[in-house]
């Protein structure tokens, strides 16, 4: 299984006040989830899912049952978007300061974990409605607004329900459900 951040829209951060420390922002996410299985399909359920954006050390947003509830066949592609508000997020004038600089050189770091319910579609798998799939993803934007474009992206699944929790995925090396965070 593979998961993308393909598309994310920002609004509501404002750093040209050096006094406004407090944002409201709002991430509308294209998230693409490949299942190359040819053997199982998955369903995908809102309730209990959860989706946090982060700079640094500052929760940009952090919002539940976000996540579209949504049934995967096998060997498919689906791209869904989910949409996170927060309001009254106090920001440090050192992580403004880092986000403007950051800006200025076109290369914001989002720290993007999702959680998510998920069940396969046969039983010869174990996952129940309860079994949790993890997803972090490490995405540098140009720009926290709008039309914002997305300058690299590396998506990790931190855990398999039904597999081991040791594994290698897309280079970055996942072991015991913590995640090694690679600089690119």
């Amino acid at each position: 299984m593979d998961y993308t951040i393909e598309n994310i829209s920002i609004k509501g951060i404002n750093l040209t006040s050096a006094d406004n420390l407090l944002l409201s922002p709002e991430f509308d996410i294209n998230i693409s989830y490949a299942n190359p299985n040819k053997n199982m399909g998955f369903y995908y359920y809102e309730k209990d899912s959860h989706i946090t954006i982060s700079y640094s050390t500052a929760i940009l947003c952090s919002s539940g049952n976000v996540l579209p509830s949504f049934y995967q066949p096998k060997n498919n592609v689906t791209v869904l978007e989910t949409a996170s508000k927060c309001s009254g997020v106090k920001v440090t004038t050192t992580i403004r300061d880092s986000l403007l600089r950051d800006q200025r050189k076109s290369k914001i770091r989002l720290s993007i974990d999702i959680s998510i319910p998920i069940r396969s579609d046969t039983e010869a798998v174990e996952t129940t409605a309860s079994s949790i799939l993890k997803v972090y993803c490490d995405v540098k934007v140009d720009k926290l607004a709008m039309d914002s474009k997305i300058v690299s992206e590396k998506c990790v699944l931190i855990n398999k329900p039904w597999a081991s929790t040791n594994y290698q995925n897309k280079g970055l090396e996942v072991s015991d459900n913590k995640l090694a965070r690679a600089s690119y």
